[in-house]
C-alpha cells in the first residue's frame, strides 16, 4: 500500500521497528507512504500531539488579529493556548473521527476507527501548518504594513491579502491531503471519501462551532470580569 517507488528502510532499530522516515516533512511530500508506516508499526503514533497542535494554531490564527489590533491580557493568552486551542483541537479530533468512521461504514467495505484516527491526526497537522502560515504571515505584514494607523490589516489595506492567499493556499493543500488520507484508509475512491468527510464536518465542526461560540462568550464575560476586578 505505499505510495510511490520510495522504500522505507525497515532495518530493525533498538526498538525493534524500522527506522522511522521524517513524519513531519513526509505529511507534505509523501503522506500516504507516511501514513502506512504509522498504521503498519506505530499505530496512533502522535495523535494526541497533532489534534493540540492544530487546536492551538487555529486559536492563534483566529485570535492574533483582535490581539495585534486592540491589545491582549496575559490571562487571556494563556487561556487561549494553553487551555482552549487545545481543548478544541481534542474535541473536534475526537468527535471527528467518529463520525468519519461511522459514515465509512455506511460508504466504504473498510473503515477502522484507530487507523480513522491517525489519518484525521496527522492530516490535522497539516491543517495546523496552513494556521501557522497564516499567522506568521499575518504577523510580518502587521510590522510591514504602509499605514501603521490602520489597526486590522484584512479589508483594510492590500498587504493584507498576503496572509489570506498563503494561508488559503495552504489550506487547500491541507484539505486536499485530509481527502486523500481518509480514501486510503477507508480503502476507496476518493469521492466517497469527500463524501464521508462532508457527512462528518456537517455533524461535527457546526455543532462544536456553536459551543465554542457560546464558551468565548461566557469566557470572554469572565475575562472582563477578572481584569476590573
Amino acid at each position: 500500500m505505499m505510495d510511490g517507488n520510495e522504500q522505507f528502510d525497515e532495518t530493525p532499530s533498538e526498538t525493534g521497528i524500522p527506522i522511522p522516515p521524517n513524519r513531519w516533512l513526509g505529511m507534505i511530500t509523501r503522506p500516504l507512504d507516511i501514513l502506512e508506516f504509522i498504521f503498519r508499526w506505530q499505530p496512533e503514533f502522535g495523535v494526541h500531539r497533532n489534534f493540540i497542535f492544530a487546536g492551538t494554531m487555529f486559536a492563534l490564527a483566529t485570535r492574533l488579529p483582535d490581539w495585534l489590533a486592540k491589545g491582549s491580557h496575559p490571562i487571556e493568552v494563556m487561556i487561549v493556548l494553553l487551555a482552549a486551542g487545545p481543548f478544541v483541537g481534542l474535541l473536534t479530533g475526537y468527535i471527528f473521527t467518529a463520525l468519519a468512521a461511522w459514515f465509512g461504514k455506511m460508504l466504504c467495505t473498510v473503515s477502522d476507527k484507530s487507523q480513522m484516527r491517525t489519518a484525521i491526526a496527522w492530516s490535522g497537522y497539516v491543517f495546523g501548518l496552513a494556521y501557522a502560515v497564516f499567522w506568521v504571515a499575518y504577523l510580518a505584514c502587521y510590522i510591514l504594513r504602509p499605514d501603521p494607523v490602520e489597526r486590522y490589516i484584512i479589508g483594510t489595506s492590500t498587504i493584507g491579502w498576503i496572509p489570506l492567499v498563503l494561508g488559503g493556499s495552504f489550506f487547500l493543500f491541507a484539505l486536499w491531503t485530509r481527502w486523500r488520507s481518509m480514501a486510503y484508509t477507508l480503502q476507496s475512491p476518493l469521492p466517497k471519501a469527500i463524501v464521508c468527510w462532508i457527512g462528518a464536518f456537517i455533524f461535527s465542526y457546526v455543532p462544536v462551532g456553536i459551543l465554542i461560540l457560546a464558551y468565548f462568550g461566557l469566557y470572554t464575560k469572565s475575562l472582563e470580569w477578572i481584569i476590573s476586578g
